[in-house]
């Protein structure tokens, strides 16, 4: 994601001391978690005859019920994000959007002021997150995929052999309100912009950052599209360097729950129904309802 962080962007730490600061609980005032309860599975849209069973290893930080289900839960948000609908979502994510940007790249800010042609154009979808309490915006970045052309990044680089042909989906225009906490906020942003594609069929995952957000993504696997992991210049971010990094959506779960990462309990065994974008996280996780009853595999 090209991104514009938020008031505490001085304050930026390590990868390792960022997912530390999720794992020991603590998440800013104002987005915490509200309450935790045991979900619902969605009703079935295709059930599938046999959940593929994959091996659990020692790290895996979940636990199973009587039916040897993997057990989730339901985290509550402070604040929501969807999918801006209508002009005046639109706008409000464009405010969030053009305050960031004129406090980190004044000079691409001044080209952000009103709507982008590609904030309404097929293909493009942009997200908004709110406060629940009284709407006020949070953060905002916009998706694209592949479908009706190519990436805005294809403007300023080659994709390699193993993404051409390939389903894509590209974030841009990241962007967090001023006096807004935005770590936390960023990782609700990240784990939306998964679940899209988890519902659209998408591939591979792309972005483009800048140090050192770009550190984050790869502490949660991304992998260089350029060689070296070099910094491109990029035509739609006012030529500032940027590293592009992709994501295998389909081995997403496999390789977290392998790894035992941090953040595989957030991503995947969490249940967020204030992230209305998307299909749940758990539809990634096997022995889980939501994976046995979504759509056949990615």
């Amino acid at each position: 994601m090209c991104a514009a962080g938020a008031g505490d962007h001085n304050e930026f730490v390590s990868a390792r001391g960022f997912l530390r600061q999720f794992m020991d609980g603590r998440q800013p005032l104002g987005v915490a978690p509200l309450t935790v309860e045991r979900p619902a599975a969605p009703n079935a849209r295709v059930v599938r005859d046999e959940i593929p069973t994959l091996p659990f290893p020692e790290k895996f930080v979940g636990t199973f019920d009587d039916d040897g289900l993997v057990r989730l839960s339901t985290e509550r948000l402070a604040f929501d994000v969807k999918k801006a609908q209508t002009q005046d979502e639109l706008f409000r994510a464009i405010a969030v959007r053009y305050e960031a940007y004129s406090r980190h790249l004044p000079e691409l800010a001044r080209r952000l002021v009103a709507p982008e042609p590609a904030d309404t154009e097929p293909g493009y979808t942009v997200l908004i997150a709110e406060n629940r309490l009284d709407r006020a915006p949070l953060a905002t970045v916009r998706l694209q995929t592949n479908e009706f052309g190519p990436l805005a990044l294809e403007r300023s680089l080659e994709l390699p052999s193993w993404l051409q042909g390939r389903t894509l989906a590209e974030a841009t225009r990241l962007a967090v309100a001023d006096g807004v906490r935005g770590r936390f906020v960023t990782l609700v942003m990240f784990k939306a912009f998964f679940q899209f594609c988890l519902e659209q069929g998408v591939e591979w995952m792309v972005v483009c950052a800048r140090p050192p957000l770009d550190r984050i993504y790869l502490s949660l696997l991304f992998q260089d599209v350029v060689p070296d992991g070099a910094y491109v210049p990029l035509k739609h971010s006012a030529n500032i360097p940027h590293r592009a990094l992709a994501f295998n959506v389909a081995t997403a779960e496999a390789r977290w729950r392998t790894v035992g990462h941090a953040l595989y309990a957030f991503m995947g065994l969490t249940v967020h129904p204030d992230i209305q974008v998307g299909i749940p996280g758990p539809s990634a996780v096997p022995n889980t309802a939501y994976y046995r009853d979504r759509e056949p595999a990615l």
